[in-house]
């Protein structure tokens, strides 16, 4: 509990309100591509979900990294950080692509459902991973 309350500062949440303002921006352009790839009967819904997710991803990690957190621990090690990022990503990736198959299968075909639900499910996960690993800061040892 009282790591909690030390997580919950003002700092904290100013940080975790960029990061959903630049995830908001990606999702926008994410959510764009899925709908156009759905609506267009391009991709089936999964593969339309993972394919948007990650072309927001790459609009995320320019917002993410260059404007919410800097001097992390792989601040001068970029293609070490961008590696990172993108992990993180593919975690999100599969949770999006499960979370859609499984919502899709409880409701039947129910694009912007499938979709909300498993970005609130991928969005808190990578947020978590990305914050804990790889963009914590520097210690000095």
């Amino acid at each position: 509990m009282v790591k909690l309350i030390h997580f919950i500062n003002k700092k904290n949440f100013l940080e975790f309100t960029k990061y959903t303002l630049a995830s908001t921006l990606a999702l926008a352009v994410d959510y764009g591509c899925y709908w156009l790839l759905v609506n267009n009967k391009i991709l089936d819904i999964p593969k339309a979900a993972v394919l948007g997710y990650s072309i927001g991803l790459i609009v995320a990690y320019y917002f993410i990294a260059d404007k919410i957190f800097q001097n992390g621990w792989l601040g001068d090690k970029k293609t070490l950080e961008i590696f990172f990022f993108f992990l993180s990503g593919l975690i999100g990736i599969t949770l999006t692509y499960i979370t859609v198959k499984i919502v899709i299968l409880f409701s039947g075909e129910r694009p912007n459902l499938a979709k909300i639900t498993a970005v609130g499910v991928s969005f808190l996960v990578v947020y978590v991973v990305r914050k804990i690993f790889v963009f914590r800061k520097k210690t000095s040892f």
